[in-house]
């Protein structure tokens, strides 16, 4: 089980074009048959996280795309260093300039799949991040 939550938002020329919270997930694994799978599925949801990166909260229900139906309430709390990264990628008309920022975290909650509860608890399998990026298009 993978849970992604999120907030996109985008500008141009200082006026904000995208302002929106959002929840991913992914279930993979092997069935009883040692059949391999993989669904996902994405949609509004409610996230938070504070500007240093020491924690974050995500709830919300999506749909997969095989049509199970997945409640989360999950919440990060920052344990690592705080690490940063700058790249720079240029091509004729183009510079995009992307600045992350990255700490491991605990992940403690519930997901719900169909009506089961399919994880409950906490794991050291989880990290918080924040990506800008200003990219420059010139003609």
């Amino acid at each position: 089980m993978q849970v992604i939550g999120g907030h996109e938002e985008e500008s141009v020329n200082g006026v904000t074009t995208t302002d929106d919270d959002f929840l991913s997930i992914r279930i993979f694994g092997f069935d009883c048959a040692g059949n391999f799978f993989s669904e996902r599925g994405q949609g509004d949801g409610e996230f938070t996280w504070s500007p240093s990166l020491q924690e974050a909260a995500a709830t919300g229900t999506v749909t997969t795309t095989g049509g199970r139906v997945v409640t989360v309430d999950m919440s990060w709390a920052g344990t690592g260093p705080l690490e940063t990264t700058s790249n720079t990628t240029t091509f004729p008309g183009f510079t995009g300039h992307f600045v992350g920022r990255e700490r491991d975290a605990v992940a403690t909650g519930t997901v719900v799949v169909d009506g089961a509860t399919l994880v409950d608890g906490s794991t050291t399998n989880a990290f918080i991040e924040t990506l800008e990026d200003k990219n420059t298009t010139r003609s």
